[in-house]
């Protein structure tokens, strides 16, 4: 069993609590290791996603899983999911320029370990493809009109 300590500091001034030796659910690294040991991680590593990326994705998987199984395959999918964003942005897709190199400038971010550049970047990319199409809606709206009083 676990031993839990607690030291008080002079709690009556307004002083610190402390509480160490807690673990509540799986920890970054029991999770990495399951992945090296399965030959994941070099794998991983070789496809272009670097370790502290790894670790970044297990530190945020959410808090409530602490079915240790559970965990490692939600971190397997998250590398997957970063793996497919690295390959999609290296190759590039049968969409237009503009998603290309969004891809190809998000897979750069993940591959440097800047998970959340990613998805700054996917964002306001979503916001530009927005603002076009509304741009392009009221030149369509201005052209109808045009039409309709010259008709």
């Amino acid at each position: 069993m676990t031993k839990i300590s607690v030291q008080l500091d002079h709690p009556q001034a307004g002083g610190d609590i402390i509480i160490s030796d807690v673990k509540v659910g799986p920890t970054a690294e029991e999770l990495v290791a399951v992945l090296e040991a399965r030959g994941l991680l070099a794998a991983s590593e070789a496809a272009g996603l670097q370790r502290r990326t790894i670790i970044g994705l297990a530190v945020r998987l959410k808090p409530d899983v602490s079915n240790f199984d559970q965990a490692v395959m939600e971190l397997e999918r998250a590398v997957d999911v970063a793996l497919d964003l690295i390959a999609r942005g290296e190759r590039g897709t049968n969409e237009d320029a503009f998603v290309n190199t969004v891809l190809a400038r998000v897979a750069d971010q993940v591959r440097n370990d800047d998970l959340d550049g990613g998805a700054r970047t996917v964002d306001e990319a979503l916001a530009n493809l927005e603002a076009e199409e509304t741009e392009r809606q009221a030149r369509y709206r201005q052209s109808q009109l045009a039409l309709l009083e010259e008709g």
